[in-house]
């Protein structure tokens, strides 16, 4: 390691008197403020691997009904496995990131058939699970397991970022490399479990990225920015690149009381929800005049029905991680009498039978809208 990287870090808790002292005041703040959360009761490997998953770029007030429902209707690996996607999509719907739950049914069937349907408790055996990295199998490892492994999160890379005072971006490698053996090297001998959940936890609620709350944080002394009046640039953050654009069009197709679902089958992040039949382009919303009529062609091409362009009945922008949509959803009518039996990834349904189906959380959104155009 250079001499100009070994200057990016203060590091303060290199003295073992310091970081005995730090790692007290961290178990016994965590002591004083340890919230009951459902997948604390019995520290399960199941509960903490599902926790965890669900915990990822989600808060836990969020997490928590989601988690409650899918231990309720998943109790076990071995119901895990079993699920139809249908019900795994429904209990994760909203959560986003859906690469997610499909990786969940993998990680399980490969528990259930080469574990006995018991999570193995060899790190480099849980760091080969699909879905599981560092952070995950770190949290299983010293959360169910009680060994001491580190888990860095984005709560975590924050507090040492601060403490340290880290003078550059944690994304570089170099930098990623050093918070790892930071966090190592922090974890009180036999006591991971509770160092780590303190270390999330006040990342959560003290050492938070904005307006966080130095004069009530334990650690206060131990940080270097906060001696340096540096807290609100740590970590350094790089420029971030302005969201794609894209424009998508719904078409909202009726026959009768019913309209028509379609389930999305093609590989990608919304592989097995439901939606409306779509077309997408790479674009800014822009001039929308023959865009209805560019989707009527799609689906009368693809689906051979009948149809007649109707209005426009929804528009919103919806935002996703990487890019932005321009939501735009047209009325469509049939010309003639749909006789075609119902293929298993196309369903006409009434609006009462929205919830039996997993939609992606953009359809929340639109479902508001045309219940309130009614």
């Amino acid at each position: 390691m250079n001499e100009e990287f070994l200057h990016t870090f203060t590091k303060v808790l290199m003295d073992s008197q310091n970081l005995s002292e730090f790692q007290k005041k961290m178990l016994a703040w965590f002591s004083s403020i340890e919230r009951e959360l459902p997948w604390r009761k019995e520290y399960l490997p199941y509960e903490i691997w599902i926790s965890e998953i669900m915990l990822q770029q989600t808060r836990v007030s969020t997490v928590i009904p989601y988690f409650q429902r899918w231990i309720k209707a998943l109790p076990t690996i071995t119901t895990v496995a079993e699920a139809t996607e249908e019900t795994l999509m429904k209990l994760w719907e909203g959560l986003g990131y859906y690469t997610r739950v499909r990786n969940i049914q993998k990680t399980a069937q490969v528990i259930v058939e080469k574990y006995g349907a018991e999570f193995p408790q060899d790190h480099a055996n849980l760091l080969a699970l699909p879905g599981i990295g560092a952070y995950t199998a770190g949290a299983i490892a010293s959360i169910a397991f009680e060994q001491d492994r580190p888990i860095v999160d984005g709560n975590v890379i924050r507090i040492i970022s601060r403490i340290e005072n880290i003078s550059d971006s944690p994304k570089k490698s170099v930098i990623q490399k050093q918070i790892w053996e930071f966090a190592a090297s922090w974890i009180p001998c036999g006591q991971a479990r509770n160092f780590n959940q303190a270390m999330m936890e006040l990342g959560a609620m003290i050492c938070t990225p904005k307006n966080p709350q130095c004069l009530l944080c334990p650690v206060r002394e131990d940080c270097a920015a906060y001696d340096a009046g540096t807290v609100e640039q740590r970590p350094i953050k790089e420029k971030k690149t302005p969201p794609k654009r894209r424009t998508t069009a719904l078409a909202f197709i009726q026959k009768g009381e019913q309209f028509m679902i379609q389930k999305q089958t093609k590989k990608g992040l919304m592989q097995g929800l439901w939606e409306l039949p779509n077309y997408s382009i790479e674009a800014k919303l822009q001039k929308t005049e023959s865009l209805e009529n560019r989707l009527c062609e799609m689906l009368q091409l693809e689906y051979q029905l009948q149809l007649q362009v109707g209005k426009e009945i929804a528009r919103f922008p919806y935002m996703y991680t990487n890019f932005k949509v321009d939501v735009i959803c047209f009325y469509y009518s049939l010309l003639e009498e749909y006789v075609s039996e119902p293929e298993e990834y196309q369903h006409w349904i009434t609006f009462e039978k929205i919830e039996e189906y997993a939609f992606s959380s953009l359809y929340s959104k639109l479902w508001k809208k045309l219940r309130i155009n009614q």
